[in-house]
């Protein structure tokens, strides 16, 4: 199964758009369709940020909205202890501890919105992409038309059973990193 780092921004969005890429990730990833690598700093990360006033207000995103997903994250990941950090990789050094963890927890892929990242296109042989990225490469979108985190039709895939994400799309990734 493919593991991936997903950076804060991805869960965010995918939390306060609900369909897109990113709310596809969080389907999927909470649906068992890939495992994600993080760290309990990064859980504690996305908490303080969905706990914002301006996301809160804007977004209606509640303080038990927030802890589920949290919940659902850390149920569905693999926690790692915060790595050590590294020497400097990208632009915002804020970033490398993304990196890190990607190295520290033989992640697959890291997935993010930011530029700074995106830009490096990988780090130590991982691919670094956008969650529209990899949504199309590693086949986490459904195809029931129904991407919305706890959309009505949460949890149901296709009516014919796809198979899990193997490790054989990571060539698909390296591709499109390079083109």
């Amino acid at each position: 199964m493919i593991r991936a780092v997903l950076d804060t921004n991805v869960i965010v969005s995918g939390v306060i758009k609900g369909g897109g890429p990113p709310g596809q990730l969080l389907t999927a990833l909470f649906d068992g369709r890939f495992q994600a690598v993080t760290t309990p700093e990064f859980l504690t990360e996305i908490m303080r940020v969905l706990g914002y006033p301006k996301i809160r207000q804007r977004y209606h995103v509640t303080p038990e909205t927030a802890e589920a997903v949290v919940t659902a994250m850390a149920v569905s990941s693999e926690l790692i202890p915060l790595p050590p950090t590294i020497a400097r990789a990208s632009r915002d050094p804020d970033d490398d501890r993304f990196l890190a963890c990607a190295v520290a927890g033989r992640a697959d892929a890291v997935v993010t919105g930011d530029q700074d990242l995106l830009v490096l296109r990988e780090f130590r042989g991982i691919p670094i992409v956008s969650a529209g990225a990899f949504c199309a490469v590693a086949s986490v979108t459904r195809h029931d038309g129904q991407d919305r985190v706890g959309g009505a039709s949460a949890g149901s895939w296709c009516p014919e059973p796809v198979p899990h994400i193997t490790k054989s799309c990571l060539q698909s990734l390296s591709s499109l990193i390079r083109s």
